[in-house]
């Protein structure tokens, strides 16, 4: 099975199918991927309660567009990351901590 990633349509037959309480192994089967890609799904996008397929999808959608833009480290970023770290010390946490209250931006491989 080739992965991919899921699509919406998957996503609700994940749903109908769990609350029938079909085994993960026989949905992975039935809509073509792969049972690890199940798991991760469930275990990703899994609710107080249980698996809902409208909010992972929304889930999905954010994580898609916070990684979809670019993300470049610029000189302004480097010396401001150097200069907390160095000087003042600062843990990675606090330097971003500070960025967003001040709304500078930053880069997120910090945490």
């Amino acid at each position: 099975m080739k992965n991919k990633q899921l699509i919406s349509g998957q996503r609700y037959q994940i749903q109908s199918l769990l609350q029938v309480g079909t085994p993960k192994k026989k949905i992975a089967e039935l809509i073509g991927t792969s049972v690890s890609s199940v798991y991760r799904e469930i275990s990703r996008n899994k609710g107080k309660r249980s698996y809902r397929a409208a909010s992972a999808q929304e889930l999905c959608d954010i994580r898609k567009e916070r990684y979809s833009r670019k993300r470049k480290l610029t000189g302004d970023m480097e010396r401001h990351i150097r200069d907390k770290l160095t000087v003042e010390q600062w843990s990675p946490q606090q330097i971003l901590g500070q960025a967003k209250l001040q709304g500078i931006p930053m880069l997120h491989l910090l945490s």
